[in-house]
């Protein structure tokens, strides 16, 4: 996925167990490296922002989205590929995939032509994938909270220095919007309706 995708907190708290399992608590510091890096498309720092978000700031977490990803490497290969959170696993398999996409091409499809599940079969997904998220929410608000895939996982891991990073106005406002459940909807119907609200810190 040729993205920053936005990850739930609990898939954020199952990738860092990964990471300690494999002993790859390096890529908790490439998240901390890309909270405090000076993007040229994240240039407004006003901290964590608070009520309607501002429409430039809105811009450039959009840009950011269209950002490649720090879990993936040149030649395409995810670092939590086996523990990738749920917008990756379903990436070119229930929306149409980018011509980018490095999901093996199926039957005739082609660069121009490329196939995803649609119709009744993504009805009931959506419906269960709904369902889950209601759960979800309803067992630990907190896991619902959903944000930038590098932003979720330094937060899991180190919340303290995560809070003080935004005490002290070091992390770009757009790094910092948090997403409802259905803001990166996995479905292509869905595809243009992206709500945001506030991450919590």
């Amino acid at each position: 996925m040729d993205n920053t995708p936005t990850v739930h907190s609990i898939e954020a708290s199952y990738i860092i167990s990964y990471l300690m399992g494999a002993g790859k608590l390096n890529i908790i510091d490439w998240c901390r490296g890309w909270l405090l890096e000076k993007h040229s498309i994240a240039v407004t720092y006003e901290g964590m922002p608070r009520g309607v978000v501002k429409q430039n700031v809105l811009l450039e977490w959009n840009a950011l989205q269209h950002s490649q990803c720090i879990l993936l490497t040149q030649e395409k290969q995810c670092l939590i590929h086996k523990f990738r959170p749920l917008p990756c696993r379903a990436y070119g398999v229930l929306k149409m995939p980018e011509l980018y996409c490095p999901r093996p091409f199926g039957k005739d499809e082609s660069a121009g032509n490329r196939a995803y599940v649609g119709g009744e079969p993504a009805l009931i997904l959506m419906k269960e994938t709904r369902e889950f998220r209601k759960r979800l929410k309803e067992r630990n608000p907190d896991w619902a909270q959903m944000g930038f895939l590098p932003t979720m996982i330094f937060r899991q891991a180190r919340e303290l220095e995560f809070r003080g990073m935004i005490a002290d106005n070091k992390i770009a406002s757009a790094k910092l919007i948090g997403t409802d459940f259905n803001t990166q909807e996995l479905f292509q119907d869905r595809i243009e309706e992206s709500p945001v609200n506030l991450l919590k810190a």
